[in-house]
């Protein structure tokens, strides 16, 4: 074996080109060319004729930021370094060098601009035969927002503030005209909102009145913060009376100071913790995300139809030849009858058949008794009927019960029913979730269902890639931007793989098309 030269420091007689140092099927050239497919003359033309140093070019900025993303890299300072030390950055900025606050601004203002893109790589992806909506997938999962704890605020204390606020405003003005800031008393300035709403509130309903004579002073961002987290907690208690919750009226609402678009959710570990709910709806033949959402619902019961609508209205598709394809999460009355109602082939499993398909399943669990629809009775895993009995109304819900008095003399009744005489089944689905209950019992449907777990992949690609176990910016729309980018750089380098792996030519001269 022979050992090379050092060449550290040699001189070069010619300057190397850029383009010499990328592989040829690299996916810069594929973003390259689909952002090139952008109009960005309106953008640009923002710029035109006014003073200050030039701008970047936006175009530029996106290709950038999809790069980025595309290698997992979320921050804009890291972003910012590759733009001076690695050669695919630097061939896609040109040689420039924005600052990470340039890319941080760009993110901030023109997130927009990737809905677009979305479109486009939707398109691509029709026309490399990646999709055809014959099969549709959807699924939510719940991702950590960038709210910290220790910023909660109870409704109350909230409200009190805003009225105390309200009130000292006023003669907070009168003072501060005739005082201006010779005061020295108030509060310090490293006190957290959180502090200075507590340090209110406890000062409001203290009854010793000169146990504190300092002045608590809110900046009007402060103030609105305070605004925009009462807006929050009015939007939780309206959501919550539209979908009949049943919790206590007296219930207290809690929201973060640092994101009150964030809600408390239940994480798969079981952690409750201020999170988003996203919706990812998959075209199932190469996994492309044809849509992304997040929204503020602790589950999926009602996403399936605003997800559908949402769909409807970006592909300008009826969606009547697709089979929908759903987990028992999205299985609800309501949305399995606007499935009959709009004519769609749904395939959604119920909660019974999705826990029997667990292998931990206890032998006498209700997922193992069989509901027969045409003679509207139970069979028991000892072959025993259990005919219908009575209905009654609990709730929102109509229940349906159904019990045997067999189950007295059965030999499986202490492992079945130890503590009464006989099993009772309480049936709560309605007629619509019968038939699909019935649909998914079928062999072929349930083979037709097991393609459903391709949804889960943009997930997985989502959190181990990109590094998207937490958002990183707050407020639900910037949220939604980021999103959009995770769905556009999945795509992307899903096409870049397909493409790579049928015909290199392709690479050179993708075909762009819209939807």
């Amino acid at each position: 074996m022979v050992l090379h030269e050092d060449k550290l420091g040699q001189t070069l007689l010619i300057p190397t080109n850029l383009l010499d140092l990328i592989p040829n099927n690299h996916a810069c050239f594929f973003v390259q060319k689909l952002v090139d497919e952008v109009d960005f003359d309106e953008i640009h033309a923002e710029f035109i004729g006014n003073a200050g140093m030039k701008a970047y070019s936006r175009r530029m900025l996106t290709r950038l930021v999809i790069m980025a993303s595309i290698d997992g890299i979320r921050s804009s300072r890291k972003t910012a370094k590759l733009t001076e030390e690695n050669v695919v950055y630097m061939y896609l900025c040109g040689g420039d060098s924005p600052s990470y606050r340039t890319i941080i601004n760009f993110k901030n203002e023109y997130g927009h601009l990737l809905e677009e893109i979305l479109a486009l790589t939707i398109g691509v992806a029709r026309e490399a035969n990646m999709v055809n909506l014959n099969e549709i997938g959807f699924d939510g999962t719940i991702v950590k927002a960038n709210a910290s704890s220790s910023s909660v605020v109870s409704e109350n204390d909230l409200k009190l503030a805003r009225e105390i606020i309200n009130e000292g405003k006023k003669a907070d003005i009168e003072e501060d005209e005739k005082y201006g800031d010779e005061r020295g008393d108030g509060v310090p300035k490293d006190l957290t909102l959180k502090e200075k709403i507590k340090k209110l509130v406890k000062k409001s309903t203290s009854e010793d009145e000169t146990s504190d004579d300092e002045k608590i002073h809110f900046s009007n961002k402060e103030i609105d913060k305070i605004d925009n987290a009462l807006e929050e907690v009015e939007k939780i208690k309206n959501n919550e009376e539209m979908k009949g919750s049943t919790e206590k009226e007296d219930k207290e609402i809690n929201v973060s100071l640092s994101d009150p678009s964030a809600r408390w959710m239940k994480n798969k570990k079981g952690k409750i913790e201020q999170s988003f709910n996203v919706q990812n709806t998959v075209d199932l033949k190469e996994g492309i995300i044809l849509r992304t959402d997040v929204v503020q619902d602790q589950t999926d019961h009602y996403q399936l139809k605003p997800q559908i609508e949402g769909l409807k209205e970006n592909l300008n598709e009826d969606l009547k030849n697709s089979k929908i394809l759903a987990d028992n999460g999205f299985n609800t009355g309501e949305s399995i009858e606007y499935l009959h109602e709009s004519g769609l082939d749904g395939f959604i499993p119920s909660r019974a058949q999705a826990s029997k398909d667990k292998s931990n399943t206890r032998p006498f669990s209700k997922a193992n008794f069989q509901y027969n629809i045409d003679k509207n009775h139970y069979i028991c895993p000892n072959n025993k009927i259990l005919p219908y009995q009575n209905t009654y109304k609990d709730k929102r819900k109509e229940k349906k019960v159904y019990y045997t008095n067999e189950c007295k003399n059965c030999q499986y009744k202490n492992e079945c029913t130890p503590k009464s005489n006989y099993r009772i089944i309480t049936h709560y689905s309605t007629d619509f979730q019968d038939l699909m209950h019935q649909k998914m019992e079928q062999k072929e449907n349930k083979e037709i269902y097991k393609r459903r777990m391709i949804v889960e992949r943009p997930f997985a690609y989502m959190k181990h890639v990109q590094n998207f176990n937490q958002t990183s910016t707050r407020g639900i729309w910037k949220i939604q931007d980021e999103l959009n980018l995770m769905a556009v750089t999945h795509n992307i380098t899903r096409i870049h793989n397909h493409l790579t792996n049928i015909d290199h030519d392709h690479l050179e001269n993708p075909q762009i098309t819209t939807i």
